[in-house]
């Protein structure tokens, strides 16, 4: 009976440990822990106030491959080297990385809400380095 016991608790728990293991990491200027993979990466398409477009990835650039980003006072832009980037520096065709607060990927139509936002760099001709 004690083995039956042990063997129950066993499989009540695994799943729980399964779960704590897997935590989502968000990116750190200068530093930090390796970040989950992010939420949609590509090129800036096009730049609003309090919205950018970006055409993931090196897709075609149809309406399929765009992802638009809402971007809030809370959410976070720097460089991949860590300086700070304000939403009014981001121009068309950086090359750029977004992750949301939970995990997410991108669908085809949908806005995502950008927690932290990294650019490889202000420049829109540098790629990653």
């Amino acid at each position: 009976m004690k083995r039956f016991r042990t063997a129950a608790f066993l499989l009540v728990l695994w799943p729980l440990v399964g779960c704590a293991s897997k935590q989502h990491v968000l990116p750190i200027a200068d530093g930090g822990p390796k970040p989950s993979p992010p939420a949609v990466q590509g090129r800036i398409a096009s730049v609003e106030p309090g919205q950018i477009v970006v055409t993931q990835g090196d897709l075609p650039t149809d309406a399929s491959s765009k992802t638009a980003v809402r971007l809030t006072s809370a959410t976070e832009i720097f460089t991949v080297y860590g300086g700070y980037v304000r939403p009014s520096q981001l121009v068309a065709g950086m090359r750029i990385r977004v992750w949301c607060a939970r995990p997410t990927t991108s669908k085809p139509g949908q806005t995502l809400t950008a927690a932290k936002v990294v650019i490889a760099s202000k420049d829109p001709n540098d790629e990653w380095p």
